[in-house]
């Protein structure tokens, strides 16, 4: 039994968070893993979570499936309702294109994108470049609910990950928009910046929130940063991480200085 002794004294981290979503899934929705998207749930039993005392993890079956006062009257229900309106009311049908941030992958601003980057930091390693550039899109997506790229980013054991990221390099390279530095094959120069013009304006401001936040960090500094960030944890290894858990990125900009 749950007494409100282990309520208050419980707490509730990403872990639990995404355990309760598939508890969720499986109890009500056990035919329907390929078509109730991962993040209408997480956000669903998110908002539901908040609305109730802390659950620790041994509860969280008996409080999502079996406590009355949220799955009388269709409690739990009202959440996923939300969370799915929320997501049908941004007028993205293709779930894939959850993953580009409603944007076709263009290969003209993804170099833009790096040429930016690179130019402010006088040449990047690549481990920096990477991260930026995903930090660029999801907050960029945050912001206007578009990605500037339409880049696909996956899970990987050092955090978010461009996809196909050295193939894009290497043909970046190709096209001579950028190169390696001959004092160190790591580290990425810019060749031709003519290819920034292809960018919006305020694309260029969330740019420029990116580098003055992250482009300080070290390569390791900014890897550990992203490794703890939530906007991944709910996505398997290898994966690519939905846009949507954009809104749960650590640090956002105040849009009203934007």
């Amino acid at each position: 039994m749950i007494t409100s002794e282990k309520l208050e004294n419980a707490t509730l981290d990403d872990n639990n968070l995404l355990l309760a979503a598939r508890l969720v899934r499986e109890h009500y929705y056990p035919k329907r893993s390929g078509t109730l998207l991962d993040w209408i749930l997480v956000f669903a039993v998110k908002d539901l979570l908040r609305d109730h005392p802390p659950i620790r993890p041994e509860d969280l079956a008996q409080v999502i499936i079996k406590t009355p006062e949220i799955t009388s009257q269709g409690h739990l229900s009202r959440y996923l309702a939300a969370s799915i309106g929320t997501e049908a009311g941004r007028g993205r049908i293709d779930a894939s294109s959850v993953f580009s941030g409603a944007r076709q992958f263009s290969l003209s601003r993804i170099s833009a994108m790096s040429v930016f980057l690179i130019d402010r930091g006088h040449g990047l390693c690549k481990t920096r470049l990477t991260k930026l550039l995903f930090y660029c899109d999801f907050v960029h997506y945050s912001l206007y609910g578009r990605s500037i790229s339409g880049a696909t980013y996956v899970r990987g054991l050092a955090g978010p990950e461009l996809f196909g990221y050295e193939r894009i390099l290497k043909t970046m390279a190709f096209m001579g928009v950028v190169g390696r530095s001959a004092d160190n094959e790591q580290v990425v120069e810019v060749r031709d910046d003519s290819l920034l013009d292809r960018l919006m304006i305020l694309e260029f401001v969330t740019m420029q929130w990116v580098w003055s936040t992250y482009g300080p960090m070290t390569a390791g500094e900014i890897t550990e940063h992203a490794c703890r960030e939530s906007v991944h944890r709910f996505t398997c290894l290898d994966n690519p991480i939905a846009y949507e858990y954009a809104r749960m990125l650590q640090r956002l900009p105040d849009e009203s200085v934007l």
